[in-house]
Parts: C-alpha cells; structure tokens; sequence
C-alpha cells in the first residue's frame, strides 16, 4: 500500500539526504516529499545549498529560513510563503537591510522572526519600521542587537505590543523617555530580558507590569545592582497567570528569593544562577509550590544535600531538578547508622528514617551524588536502590561540573560497578549519562551492562578507568552500540 498520507507522515521522520532520494522515486514521490525537502532552509558559509535556481523553483515549500551567513545569492524576493526566520550574520551594507526589509512585506503568514545579528543604526532604521508595521500573525520576536537608536527602539516596542514571545538579549538601545505610547502588552505570555544599555530596571518593570497575560519571564539582573523589591509587587498584583521564573545573574539573598516564592500563586519552573538559595528560600518552595515541575538551583550559593533530599520528598510533579549535591547520608538517613559499626564508626548523631522520594516521574537529575569516600560497598548499592526509584529518568548527570570542581573529591561519588550496587538500576530509560570527574575502575563486564541495561542510551560523559589507556579500550564496546563518547 503506498498512499499520499501514509508517505507524508513518513517524511517527518526522514533527513534531507533520504528526502531527496525519496523525491527521485517517481513522479508522485516527487510531489509528497519535495514540500518537506525544502520546508526548512538552512544557509551558511559551509552550506550555501540548495542551489538558487533549486530555491527559486521550490519557494513556495519554504516554511523555515535559518540565514547564518551575508545572504549574497540567495534569492530572498523569491519566498512569499515563510512563517519563520532567523538571521545569524553581520549585516553590511543599506542594500542587505533592504532586501531583508523586503523579506517581511512580502510575507504575510510570517509569525516568528529572530535577528542575532549587527549593524549601523543608521541603516537598520528601515528594517525595524517594517517589523512594527508588516507581518499581522507575528507572534514570536527575538532580537539581539549591537545597538539601536531612540527610533529603532520605538519600532521594536511597537512589535513588542502585539507578539505573545518577546526575547530581548544583549541589547543595547537608547530608550524612550516614557512608556506612554505602550500603555500595555495585552498579548506577550513569554518575556526574557536582558538589556545592560538602554531600558533602566525600573523601565523593564514597568514592561512586566503592562503584561497582565504574562505566564513565563526570564530575567538578566544586573549583576546584583537591580532592585529586586518591585517584583514580587508585580507578581502579586498585576501578573497573576505568571507561573515560570529564571532570574540570573541577580546576586539576590535567601531572604529575598524566599519574598518572591512567596508572592507567586503557582511556580512550575525557576531557575536562578548566581543567588543564594538556603533554608528560608527552600522552605518557601516546598511548602507553597507543590506542583513544581522543574528546578535548577545547580549554581547557586547556599544549596545543601539536605534541601536537595527534602525537595525530592515534597514535589511530587518534579520533572526536571539541578541542585549542586545529594549525600548519601541524607539519602540513607538513619538506615546508615547500620553501617557504622563496618567502619569501625561511633555515630552519636540523631538521623530521620529512609523516607522516599515522591517526585518519581524525575526526567532529569543533575546533581552530584557523593559522601561516599571511604564508605563501604553496601552504602553505595542502598543509594543505588533509592535511585532506582526514578523509573523514568533519562539524563542522569552525576558527575563533578565546572562551577564546584574545586570543591569536590573524584573519589567522593558513586562507584559505578556491578558489585557497587549498580545492577539496581537495571530498566532506567537512560538516554543520556554524564559521571565526569568521578574516578572509577569500571571493567568490561561493567560497560556491557550499561549498553544492555539501558538500551535507549545515545550517549556518556567520563572515564570509565582512571587509567586511560584502558578507558580508550572500554570506550570501544560503547561504541561499537552507536553510543557517542561526549568531551567537554
């Protein structure tokens, strides 16, 4: 049976080399798979293909246009049916901005635009007159701009009003002098900023606050030298929908994460980079956002084993979590203390019981999993088991990252054999795995569990030896299984 239908679903999952063999078939091969073959177009120093008379017969089909190279020689007055554009490239030259300016008008299904690109602000001017006037389904508007002038800057804001995504990083504009002419973004849902020349943080304020749809906002302080206190005013009265936070580089105290946890209804996503996140801030978490989905606190000061291990007993809905560290103490709590007397140990502490974790639908875990030198076999095969818990987990990030490799021992984490416990995690939906900087002696038997245990793993990250002449010999069973050996 050889039905249009049933070959246009197969071509979604085809690479360009195997769509343009498909299209050589016959004639009617020809016209199911060519529409996919040119929906996305990919421009670049190294791949200035197809060729210009292959897009000019084959505009219509252009969907996607990805331009990370001058386009000379493309033949942009050709497409008249693109939806999404990104460009990647130094513009120089009136004539380049024109053509692109040309580009908007003469399509009118256009809703996602992304320019990551420089040029004198005395030419772009045109450009950005178009963005605020053309495209009416525009809905997604990234830009990242060397600079722009008053009026550059004005344009922009009046594509801002009607977009529902707005991502504005690394921008440096000269700002208006009041917001007056956007009294309100009644459409934007997605904000990121990052704006360290122009915009003033009271002016970025004010953009959220004119966002009453606001639902996820992204937020690049000024390396602690950014109010944080309008914020949660914000959130508590004028962006109630608002329900994913990252606030990076904001150098904000435990107290001050702790206000604005406080002032959200529901979180499902914060991310934070360069703050202290400590008791107060955990405590606010867990006891006023339950439905937690995802949270990186990896590069944070102040995040202990300890709040790692309560935040796993108290989200239930965590999908995604990236904190700095989790002991095996916390893990074990007082089932350790069985283990004391084998290392000749007095322990005069008080531990809570084993209690186990409740986000068991964990996609990804990122932390470093150590306490665990000079502890004996069975304390690894008990973190084992607990780990095992995480049935549906598929990056597994153990290792020792840049940002606390002078603060942790190789010897410190999981010992990843088979008589350490490792069989335990027999049925993880593993795809990727990530234990640098662990010092380990794994043998063959060992990486052959791995490819046969975890049959969905595409790719790892450390050495599987501490010696590396045997850990280039291991590597090769991995990938003789297809399964990439990543290098930082």
């Amino acid at each position: 049976m050889d039905l249009p239908e049933l070959r246009n679903h197969l071509a979604k999952f085809l690479r360009n080399a195997e769509l343009a063999a498909a299209t050589a078939v016959c004639k009617s091969w020809y016209e199911t798979f060519t529409p996919h073959l040119y929906r996305e177009i990919q421009w670049t120093d190294y791949t200035r293909n197809p060729s210009r008379q292959a897009i000019e017969a084959n505009a219509q089909h252009i969907r996607s246009l990805f331009i990370h190279a001058a386009p000379w020689g493309f033949p942009l007055e050709a497409l008249t049916k693109v939806q999404a554009i990104f460009l990647g490239f130094r513009v120089q030259g009136l004539e380049t901005w024109r053509r692109l300016a040309t580009l908007l008008k003469q399509n009118p299904e256009m809703e996602s635009v992304t320019v990551a690109t420089f040029g004198r602000e005395s030419l772009i001017e045109e450009f950005m007159s178009v963005l605020a006037s053309a495209c009416p389904k525009l809905h997604t508007l990234v830009c990242n701009f060397d600079e722009l002038d008053e009026n550059c800057t004005a344009y922009l804001l009046d594509a801002s009003v009607r977009v529902k995504a707005l991502s504005l990083c690394d921008v440096e504009l000269v700002p208006p002098d009041s917001l007056d002419r956007w009294p309100v973004f009644l459409y934007l849902e997605h904000l990121e900023m990052s704006i360290y020349v122009g915009l003033s943080p009271d002016q970025q304020c004010e953009v959220m606050r004119r966002s009453p749809q606001l639902r996820t906002l992204g937020w690049y302080l000024d390396c602690g030298k950014t109010s944080i206190s309008p914020l949660k005013d914000i959130i508590a009265d004028h962006c109630r929908h608002l329900h994913e936070l990252e606030l990076i580089d904001g150098k904000l105290s435990d107290r001050e994460i702790s206000q604005i946890l406080d002032s959200f209804q529901r979180l499902t996503k914060l991310r934070l980079v360069d703050s202290e996140f400590h008791s107060k801030a955990q405590q606010s978490l867990t006891r006023h956002h339950p439905h937690l989905k995802e949270l990186d606190v990896g590069r944070c000061r102040g995040t202990t084993s300890a709040m790692t291990q309560q935040i796993m007993i108290s989200c239930p809905e965590l999908v995604h979590l990236y904190t700095e560290r989790l002991d095996a103490q916390d893990i074990l709590g007082s089932a350790a203390l069985t283990h004391a007397d084998d290392m000749g140990e007095k322990k005069q502490e008080t531990y809570p019981p084993v209690q186990d974790w409740v986000c068991t639908g964990l996609r990804t875990l990122s932390t470093f999993v150590g306490g665990l030198e000079g502890k004996p076999q069975a304390w690894h095969r008990m973190v084992m088991r607990q780990l095992a818990s995480l049935r549906k987990l598929e990056s597994f990030i153990i290792g020792i990252s840049s940002f606390n490799k002078d603060k942790l021992s190789p010897r410190d984490g999981l010992d990843l054999r088979l008589q350490a416990g490792l069989n335990s995690l027999h049925g993880l939906s593993i795809q990727e795995f990530n234990f640098d900087g662990l010092w380990q002696q794994m043998e063959e038997h060992d990486v052959r569990w791995f490819t046969e245990a975890w049959p969905r793993l595409s790719s790892m990250l450390g050495m599987m030896h501490h010696d590396s002449e045997r850990c280039i010999e291991l590597q090769t069973i991995l990938q003789a299984r297809n399964i990439t050996i990543r290098k930082y």
